[in-house]
C-alpha cells in the first residue's frame, strides 16, 4: 500500500542523506532551487530514456522504479527544508507568482 511504500522511501531516503553526509541541502543552500531542478531534471530524463525511448540500460541496478524513488527522495529533501524555514523567502515568492 501506499503507506508501505511510502515509509520504505522516507527510510531509504534518511539513510542515503546520512551516507552523502546531507549533500543536498548544502548544494542547495548553494545553488538555490537549480540544485533541486537540476537532479529532478536529470532523473526525469532518466525516466524517459527507459521508459519512452525504450533504452536498454548499460547501468543495469537502476531500474524505473529505482528512478522514481530518486525523484520522490529528492522532492522529500526539498519538502523538510521548507518544513525547517530555510527556504521560506522562496516558498513565498512561489505563492505570490503562483508558480
Amino acid at each position: 500500500n501506499i503507506q508501505t511504500i511510502g515509509n520504505a522511501i522516507s527510510n531509504l531516503v534518511e539513510r542515503k542523506n546520512t551516507d552523502y553526509d546531507a549533500a543536498f541541502e548544502r548544494t542547495f543552500n548553494e545553488y538555490g532551487w537549480y540544485a533541486y531542478f537540476i537532479r529532478i531534471t536529470d532523473k526525469l530524463n532518466r525516466l524517459e530514456n527507459l521508459t519512452l525511448n525504450k533504452q536498454n540500460p548499460t547501468i543495469t541496478n537502476e531500474s524505473i522504479s529505482d528512478t522514481v524513488v530518486d525523484i520522490i527522495g529528492y522532492s522529500l529533501l526539498l519538502l523538510e527544508l521548507i518544513n525547517r524555514n530555510q527556504v521560506d523567502e522562496l516558498v513565498k515568492n512561489i505563492e505570490i507568482t503562483g508558480g
